[in-house]
């Protein structure tokens, strides 16, 4: 999970995204568990982390709706 590791990699740990920048802890806890977080709170991670959103992001398809696709006529 690119997202979750690239704070910790430059230096911005939960405490101080939670505290000192305004994150919620909502938001920190979707990033970890691989949920769905809007585009504005991508577009704060890469002006925070000075990076674009391929350096944080990764997509993995859903294998139930790669399942469901297979299955389709």
């Amino acid at each position: 999970m690119k997202i979750v590791n690239t704070p910790k990699q430059r230096g911005f740990s939960s405490y101080k995204l939670i505290n000192k920048l305004g994150y919620s802890s909502r938001t920190l806890y979707r990033l970890r568990h691989n949920k769905g977080i809007s585009s504005r709170h991508i577009d704060g991670l890469c002006k925070l982390l000075d990076c674009r959103a391929e350096d944080i992001l990764e997509y993995v398809p859903d294998p139930e709706e790669l399942e469901n696709t297979a299955e389709s006529p």
